[in-house]
C-alpha cells in the first residue's frame, strides 16, 4: 500500500513540475508584467448601520448634526426627531434622536445608549 501511495505522490509531483515548466516557458516570451499602485488619502470603508448609504455607524468619527433627509427611512426615529437641536444618538429602546448632547435626550426612550457617527 505504501508503494502505491508513493507512486501516486511521485506522479502528482511530476505533473506539477511539468505544469510549472510549461508556464515558465510561455511567460518567458510574454511582455513583462507591470503593477500600478494607487495611493489614496486614508480611505476606510465603513459599513453603515441598517445598510444606510451614508456609512453612519458607531465607530468614533464626526457627530451627525445634520443627518440626510432620508435618515428616518433607514433608522427608527422618535416622533419629534427633526425638531432636535443636537447630534444623532440611539436611545436605549433602539429609537434614534437628534437631541444628543442636550439635557433630556431620549428621556421617554429609556435614556441615551450610544452616539451614531459619520466618516
Amino acid at each position: 500500500m505504501n508503494k502505491i501511495y508513493s507512486l501516486i505522490l511521485m506522479l502528482a509531483l511530476c505533473l506539477c513540475l511539468s505544469v510549472v515548466a510549461i508556464s515558465n516557458q510561455s511567460s518567458a516570451h510574454a511582455a513583462p508584467a507591470t503593477a500600478t499602485i494607487v495611493h489614496t488619502s486614508a480611505q476606510i470603508a465603513y459599513t453603515g448601520v441598517n445598510n444606510n448609504p451614508w456609512g453612519y455607524n458607531f465607530t468614533r468619527g464626526r457627530l451627525i448634526t445634520h443627518p440626510a433627509s432620508r435618515f428616518c427611512s433607514y433608522f427608527h426615529c422618535i416622533s419629534n426627531f427633526w425638531k432636535g437641536k443636537g447630534y444623532v444618538v440611539e436611545c436605549r429602546d433602539s429609537m434614534y434622536s437628534l437631541s444628543g448632547g442636550r439635557s433630556g435626550a431620549c428621556s421617554w426612550h429609556k435614556g441615551v445608549w450610544r452616539t451614531l457617527y459619520s466618516h
